[in-house]
């Protein structure tokens, strides 16, 4: 997917934020609302791995939206479509865990 589609028709991608083995971050704007969000992309994988990921990938949504704390980023949307699924929540602005621990070490 490139940065000039819009995915669901409402979340134009911008860079990547972080990857992991089941799927990718991506800073993003939310064009209807017009506030950066970040979306989290399942990877493609195989069929019977996909199905299984993409369960544990809408479990995982469900449990954060009802989650309400200042260190935990909100769910905004979930979606599927065009093969592709994903998760809109709010973008940490001062980078990821790792990316604090790279620059400043251990926390106290």
């Amino acid at each position: 997917m490139s940065t000039s589609e819009l995915l669901a028709g409402r979340y134009r991608l911008g860079g990547r934020l972080g990857e992991g083995g089941a799927a990718t971050v991506y800073r993003a704007r939310d064009e209807r609302l017009g506030v950066d969000c970040a979306v989290k992309i399942l990877s493609p994988h195989r069929a019977s791995l996909r199905a299984a990921l993409r369960r544990r990938l809408l479990a995982e949504a469900h449990v954060m939206a009802r989650l309400v704390h200042p260190n935990i980023l909100p769910v905004i949307d979930v979606g599927s479509g065009d093969g592709i699924d994903f998760v809109v929540m709010g973008v940490a602005e001062g980078g990821s865990v790792a990316d604090q621990l790279k620059s400043g070490g251990p926390f106290p």
